[in-house]
């Protein structure tokens, strides 16, 4: 953090199905950010806390330009289909961009498919997580290297794993878990305000939390 200004966020993925309750709610907060998307028309522009990097999250030239000035990375960033798997080289552009920034946190919204230390799924999550291995293996192959390049790293990362993406109203409160996923759906506000909340809250550093309604 610098000095007594307050924290301002670097996101990825804002144009997306969960990015842009992810720029809502950060402003609502009242954090300042600056978002990387590749088409500016896709986001928002309208608020005031708000700076538009235009780039690609694969060019680590503008991982380096959206970070700057930046205290937390919140990434909400989805796998395109029809391009390759991105989601590691993406997280291993901005680690490499934190450590030349100073930032210590980052903060992901990820699918509950992945596997990580300590879960202990349920038969029901065990049963969909293989179809999703087998249907989307590539993918997901890609989301679990990204897992462990962070495990590797020294930064102070959350991954929050994520079930069904739901259309309701935002209960208000997700519930979280470290061993199988609480609830079989979750809303985008909801799932916003938990990933938001980490930026100051430690209790999930360098772990990674189901959630869900």
């Amino acid at each position: 953090m610098h000095g007594k200004d307050p924290v301002k966020v670097a996101i990825l993925g804002g144009s997306g199905k969960v990015g842009h309750f992810l720029i809502e709610r950060a402003s609502d907060a009242g954090y300042p950010m600056r978002v990387l998307t590749r088409n500016p028309d896709n986001i928002n522009s309208s608020n005031g806390h708000m700076e538009i990097v235009q780039g690609d999250a694969r060019d680590i030239a503008c991982m380096r330009s959206l970070l700057q000035g930046c205290d937390t990375v919140l990434s909400a960033l989805r796998q395109r289909k029809g391009e390759a798997p991105i989601c590691n080289i993406v997280t291993g552009h901005v680690l490499a961009a934190m450590k030349e920034s100073g930032v210590r946190r980052y903060i992901l919204a990820r699918g509950f498919s992945i596997d990580a230390p300590g879960d202990h799924k349920d038969l029901r999550s065990k049963l969909i997580s293989t179809g999703i291995r087998w249907v989307y293996h590539a993918w997901w192959a890609d989301w679990q290297k990204e897992l462990d390049t962070l495990l590797r790293s020294d930064v102070d990362w959350t991954v929050v794993r994520i079930p069904i993406l739901a259309e309701d109203p935002p209960l208000g409160q997700a519930q979280a878990d470290l061993a199988s996923p609480p609830g079989k759906k979750i809303s985008g506000g909801d799932i916003a305000n938990f990933v938001v909340a980490q930026i100051t809250d430690p209790t999930y550093v360098r772990k990674a939390p189901f959630i869900g309604n």
